[in-house]
């Protein structure tokens, strides 16, 4: 449900808030795509419910292992979209994308090289590697 809010950009804060507590009281049965959807479905509205957000936080870190590469970019997108401040998690989600950048389309690279730099959050060793694999794959970004 919160993923087709999002796509429809339906400003709706009584639906986001019952959504937000809906998900509450399951996240820690959420697989990492429903964390990490969950995260994406609130940034693009830019609705920061910060116990919702806070709550998907830990429990994304507590998961980071089983993160695939969209997962990682998704949720450092939407960290970064809704501006949040949680340096454990971008580290976190930093470390998952230098163990993963081989699976990363460039969609996946443009968005977390995006989120670093929204967040002003500096890893050299993830930015040089996201250059590398973004110059190595230039002709799948088109244009």
């Amino acid at each position: 449900m919160a993923w087709a809010v999002a796509r429809l950009l339906l400003e709706d804060a009584p639906l986001m808030d019952a959504i937000s507590a809906s998900a509450m009281p399951s996240l820690s049965a959420f697989a990492p795509q429903n964390l990490s959807i969950t995260a994406w479905a609130f940034a693009p509205l830019v609705c920061l419910d910060s116990p919702l957000m806070y709550s998907l936080s830990c429990r994304s870190f507590i998961r980071m292992s089983e993160f695939r590469a969209q997962e990682i970019a998704n949720t450092s997108w939407a960290v970064a979209r809704l501006l949040l401040d949680d340096t454990p998690l971008m580290g976190a989600l930093s470390a998952a994308a230098k163990d993963r950048l081989q699976d990363f389309n460039p969609q996946n690279l443009t968005n977390t090289a995006w989120a670093c730099s929204l967040l002003m959050f500096v890893d050299h060793p993830l930015l040089n590697s996201i250059s590398s694999a973004a110059m190595a794959t230039m002709a799948q970004f088109g244009g």
